[in-house]
């Protein structure tokens, strides 16, 4: 699809210029043949109808960067001297307002494809703000599997909020989708149309992000597992050493699976007690942690420290550059992949330990889950609670992992009652007596 960014080269356009701008972007044809007259748009079409098409898992149908190199240059400047000069504000940025005002309109995919290549490429260096990997492919993903099939043709300022709401819940429907990740869906939906509007593609106002008006619920019927404290220890007991201490610094840290993966040794400061927190290991690649707060150092108490010591005395790689928990199979140079050690060891390990789940509601986040649970019981200050998981705010702390556990639910159901009834003990029934009494029931109760 048209990167709208080629636009804003100035008329008197260089190979030199035209060349380096096409090392680093892939561009289709398709608006570009849109600014010219019905003259130029079959002039140009003929000098393309040779070219091969490739693919791309990104932005869909694209000219290959090679071919772009040796032809892009050759198609504007033979575009220039067919008429002298192009059309006014063609080649300037006031091109760009005139795309939503008297000029073509930009589809979805154009927009996208912009997004992709300005917010989501590889190397984030020069990005406005640096996401991580992982949100990186994520986003990649819900485009191009979900929105880009459906919106890429459809001129973005004619998409209606009440459609967009009718296919999310197509997607529910048709294809199980979770509200989570309708979610996430509309989100990235949203950013490609604000996207367009901060390079001044789209207007800036109300109806120049129709996304701004979708509704999508966000309740989730995911019911995460917390253990309880002797579950936690059966689990240890069934893992080999350099496992269980891998899920001991999980449950005691609350540190991402993807964090403890990627620890080396010279991150973990026995004599401060602290846990350095530089890196991540996401889809098999090192990265930088999810968020800033990410990056926090995580407290490393003695009792942590010694099984970590244990471990090193019996690790094959064991020097300050080594990682912690390194593979046997990759000699050293790289962690276990997560999956294959949930699938092929901690599930395992439950199970020997009695705790039946779902595939997709446990895992390494069950302890980050269990221990935010553990101290918020233990009326643990929910803004150390916060800091102890690196959270950016509270509220994800409190209302998705201090899930209260059946026994303090029912602990305050009888604190109510004990306030309730209090000064009225005569009065007050005997549950066990009654229950004696009462004879068996049947029939509708109404």
């Amino acid at each position: 699809m048209l990167l709208m960014s080629i636009l804003r080269y100035p008329t008197a356009v260089s190979t030199g210029a035209v060349n380096k701008y096409a090392k680093n972007r892939n561009v289709s044809y398709g608006s570009f043949l849109g600014a010219y007259s019905e003259k130029l748009k079959k002039f140009v079409a003929e000098e393309l109808a040779g070219e091969t098409r490739r693919k791309d898992a990104e932005s869909r149908r694209l000219i290959s960067r090679s071919s772009l190199q040796s032809s892009a240059s050759s198609y504007l400047l033979t575009c220039s001297e067919f008429f002298n000069t192009p059309p006014r504000g063609f080649l300037t940025g006031k091109f760009l307002e005139r795309t939503y005002a008297d000029g073509p309109q930009a589809t979805f995919g154009q927009l996208a494809a912009h997004y992709m290549q300005h917010e989501l490429p590889e190397n984030q260096e020069n990005a406005q703000i640096e996401k991580a990997y992982s949100t990186i492919l994520k986003y990649r993903r819900y485009l191009n599997r979900w929105a880009l099939p459906r919106w890429e043709r459809t001129p973005a300022l004619t998409v209606e909020p009440i459609e967009v709401e009718r296919w999310l819940k197509a997607l529910r429907k048709k294809h199980g989708l979770e509200n989570s990740t309708l979610v996430e869906v509309r989100k990235v939906m949203n950013l490609v149309y604000k996207h367009g509007q901060r390079y001044g593609l789209l207007p800036r106002s109300d109806e120049g992000n129709p996304i701004h008006f979708v509704r999508q619920s966000s309740k989730s019927d995911f019911e995460p597992v917390i253990l309880t404290l002797p579950q936690v220890l059966d689990i240890f007991d069934n893992l080999d050493l350099m496992r269980r201490t891998m899920v001991l610094t999980d449950a005691a840290t609350a540190l991402r699976v993807s964090e403890i993966l990627a620890l080396m040794w010279k991150d973990l400061d026995f004599v401060a007690q602290l846990i350095r927190v530089r890196r991540a290991y996401v889809y098999r690649r090192f990265g930088a942690p999810k968020s800033k707060a990410s990056k926090a150092p995580v407290p490393m108490h003695p009792l942590l420290a010694a099984h970590l010591l244990a471990w090193r005395q019996e690790t094959l790689y064991a020097s300050d550059e080594d990682l912690v928990f390194p593979s046997l199979r990759a000699k050293g140079t790289k962690p276990p992949a997560a999956n294959m050690l949930v699938a092929d060891y901690l599930r395992v390990a439950a199970k020997k330990a009695g705790v039946v789940a779902p595939p997709r509601t446990f895992g390494f986040h069950t302890f980050r889950r269990t221990l935010a649970s553990v101290l918020v019981k233990m009326k643990v200050d929910p803004k150390l609670v916060q800091e102890m998981l690196r959270h950016q705010n509270l509220k994800t702390t409190l209302e998705v992992y201090a899930k209260a556990v059946t026994e303090d639910k029912l602990e305050a159901q009888g604190m109510f009652l004990e306030l309730l009834f209090r000064g009225r003990k005569a009065a007050e029934p005997d549950p066990v007596k009654n229950l004696e009494k009462t004879a068996p029931v049947t029939g509708l109760v109404q």
